[in-house]
């Protein structure tokens, strides 16, 4: 359909706003912006935890008062019921560098031997004017247990062995000293160890309890398909074990990855993904055939530090990234993994199929190609690869054959007679014609010209039809001078 180009009785609107905004700082550390305290500067501060051990709970903190350098009361109060008032005057050097007026002399913290159970601590900083400006800190919740208690982190393979290792911390606020871990495998025990590693996260989260935690078991997998537990045994008043975790682990030797893209473009197919073999560490063949055609060969030896992270002990040097030449026709790429060791000879990685490639004799590099005997159109990236191609509807030889550029973009549009109306204009044809591709356009009332199951014929009377998620895709793609390439092919 041709158009000139005018502009619909629709028009797109750019609204123009006033927007006032507050805007209000606030530090990281909790402090209250002074326009928020009013007439009287109210006291502001930070609960950083509230944290059980072997010795009762762990309240700690720093609060200031904008209204003097000294320190000022605390007071702390246990599921709604007062617990304590002290003045906070520990040493917190990092407060002091944020507020330096202030100076050091604000930190509180202080342990509570506290019941069993659940608990929440809330903590009040006591205003050195007005009572009725006192400020809640925070308050925090805690469980008091006397059970064991810690996570199962990960069970893996250890590379070119039927071996797994399983590891995670445990800890018990009854003793200062390392648990017993108990492995368990479909079932059956496959090994004890001590939690006698140290976790600098762990010594974080509980620092009364410390951060010697970690456990480390390795042990042998007799089955291909294991349901691994881990439990931590307790000492004290508390429960006997503690599950601190199961997982499902699949020691089959069997090399599996994944075929992530397969792209066309001039002559040649770019394939990228991953493959590695549980039976070694080293990087494995991986091998490709086009509509059962052998295509060609590569070492999966590229970095590809995501399946590092989830394959620990197998490096990151398992992707593959490269071209193979392609023929004119072809329509599905398969991947298949090259086995070393035990299991079987192959794994398939993945199969894709394959949009037809751009014609010969299109150009190179960026463009957009326009098939007019195939009623087609390639999105060609500055890589020379397709990033997307679908049918549309034209006219039969026409515009004339040859290369064009994009020169305007409409986001909506006219036929200039009947109502009819289209969207995503990218215009490619300056010649007082005004070509260009478009959404399906519409009649007056809101019907289509044609039907979307009609792309690939020709219906159109010169511009080039899409479908409307296509061509919002091209609108978004395309660039002002990027090379329209038309041939009739």
């Amino acid at each position: 359909m041709q158009s000139g180009l005018r502009p619909r009785g629709r028009r797109a609107l750019i609204g123009l706003c006033t927007v006032t905004m507050l805007l209000v700082a606030v530090i990281a550390t909790g402090a209250p912006p002074a326009a928020a305290q009013g007439a009287v500067n109210a006291p502001f501060g930070f609960v950083d935890q509230v944290t059980s051990g072997q010795s009762g709970v762990l309240v700690s903190g720093w609060v200031i008062d904008a209204d003097t350098t000294a320190a000022i009361d605390i007071h702390i109060y246990r599921d709604g019921a007062f617990l304590d008032a002290y003045k906070a005057n520990g040493s917190r050097p990092d407060v002091a560098a944020v507020y330096p007026t202030s100076g050091a002399a604000h930190g509180f913290a202080k342990i509570y031997a506290t019941p069993e159970g659940r608990h929440t601590f809330c903590v009040y900083g006591i205003n050195v004017g007005v009572a009725a400006t006192n400020t809640l800190l925070g308050c925090r919740s805690v469980n008091v247990t006397h059970d064991p208690f810690g996570w199962l982190d990960r069970v893996q393979r250890v590379p070119g062995t039927r071996d797994l290792v399983a590891t995670g911390w445990a800890l018990d606020a009854e003793t200062p000293n390392p648990l017993r871990i108990h492995v368990y495998a479909n079932g059956a025990f496959v090994g004890e160890a001590a939690a006698n590693g140290y976790r600098g996260d762990v010594a974080a989260a509980y620092p009364l309890l410390g951060g010697t935690a970690a456990f480390s078991l390795r042990f042998p997998a007799a089955e291909d398909v294991l349901n691994v537990c881990a439990y931590a045994l307790g000492v004290g008043p508390g429960a006997a074990w503690a599950v601190l975790g199961c997982t499902t682990v699949n020691v089959s030797s069997a090399a599996f990855g994944y075929l992530d893209s397969a792209r066309v473009g001039d002559w040649r197919l770019h394939v990228r993904g991953w493959a590695y073999d549980p039976d070694t560490a080293d990087p494995i063949m991986v091998h490709f055939y086009v509509d059962g055609i052998f295509a060609g060969a590569a070492s999966a030896d590229s970095r590809r530090d995501d399946v590092a992270a989830v394959l620990p002990g197998y490096g990151a040097q398992h992707g593959y990234d490269l071209d193979l030449w392609l023929w004119a026709g072809a329509t599905q790429v398969c991947a298949y993994a090259i086995n070393v060791g035990a299991g079987p000879a192959s794994s398939v990685l993945g199969c894709q199929a394959l949009p037809p490639m751009p014609p010969a004799g299109s150009g190179t590099g960026r463009r957009i190609v326009y098939a007019n005997l195939s009623q087609r159109v390639w999105l060609v990236g500055d890589n020379g690869l397709v990033d997307h191609t679908y049918l549309v509807s034209g006219k039969y030889l026409d515009p004339p054959e040859g290369t064009y550029a994009v020169y305007a973009f409409q986001r909506y549009a006219d036929a200039g007679h009947d109502g009819i109306t289209m969207d995503y204009f990218v215009a490619f044809h300056p010649a007082g014609v005004g070509y260009g591709f478009h959404t399906i356009p519409l009649f007056a009332d809101g019907t289509p010209l044609q039907s979307e199951s009609e792309l690939g014929s020709f219906r159109s009377s010169g511009c080039v039809r899409q479908r409307r998620s296509d061509a919002i895709y091209l609108w978004n793609w395309a660039r002002y001078g990027d090379p329209v390439v038309l041939r009739y092919v």
